[in-house]
């Protein structure tokens, strides 16, 4: 091999790197967030399912109760009382609702999800191009003048992108910040660390048992081969 095409694959190889150590630096970023967005998603739609689930058992508790009154007696009072607190109910948790406006943070922390989703496949895409380049026998001594010119070519493209990109970004970050305090992101991050080592804890678990098992018949199988 001439030193020249050494060089030349030496420089690809090193840009390379370097882009693909770029992007996978802004994905693992935007994938952090969006993993906190997923837990607030979370939160926000089992508050808002409490909420119309509760409403919806509580009125037809109501209805049913009095479409009983017709066919059997219960006193007025009673049916008062239950009456007033069932509506006191859903006119609470129905106001709290709409004062800390869940329908319209949860559709807002939908669209950011989207929105995040839409740049992790652009950012895998651009990473998706890089992969032929690491590949044994993509780049050899007679094609090397026109993979280096391919390769400045994708190089300007994936700069152009990263640019758009890290604008992207930007306001992305900024719309994440509105949406999600610092005590907010500092409790779902702690959560989804605790996530992750129980994840791991049972994983260990679960290889610690399959060794176990295997060992134990690997053993078994031992002992009937010395009977035999």
């Amino acid at each position: 091999m001439s030193e020249e095409y050494e060089k030349q694959c030496k420089i690809i190889e090193i840009e390379r790197k370097s882009c693909v150590d770029m992007n996978m630096s802004l994905l693992t970023e935007c994938k952090t967030n969006k993993r906190l967005l997923d837990s607030n998603y979370g939160d926000l739609y089992m508050y808002i399912a409490y909420i119309q689930t509760s409403v919806i058992f509580f009125s037809t508790a109501s209805a049913f109760m009095q479409a009983l009154s017709s066919q059997v007696i219960i006193p007025m009072n009673v049916q008062f009382s239950v009456s007033l607190i069932i509506s006191t109910y859903i006119s609470l948790v129905l106001s709290l609702s709409k004062f800390f406006k869940l329908d319209e943070r949860k559709e807002n922390v939908h669209n950011l999800r989207e929105k995040f989703a839409e740049l992790h496949n652009k950012i895998r895409f651009r990473l998706d191009t890089l992969k032929p380049w690491s590949e044994t026998g993509y780049i050899h001594e007679h094609n090397i003048d026109e993979r280096m010119e391919g390769w400045q070519n994708e190089k300007g493209n994936i700069f152009n992108d990263y640019y758009k990109v890290i604008e992207n970004k930007e306001t992305l970050f900024m719309e994440f910040e509105k949406l999600l305090d610092s005590n907010m992101r500092n409790r779902y991050t702690l959560r989804i660390k605790e996530e992750e080592d129980n994840h791991s804890r049972v994983l260990n678990q679960y290889e610690k048992k399959k060794e176990k098992r295997v060992a134990t018949e690997n053993t078994d199988q031992n002992s009937v081969q010395e009977s035999v």
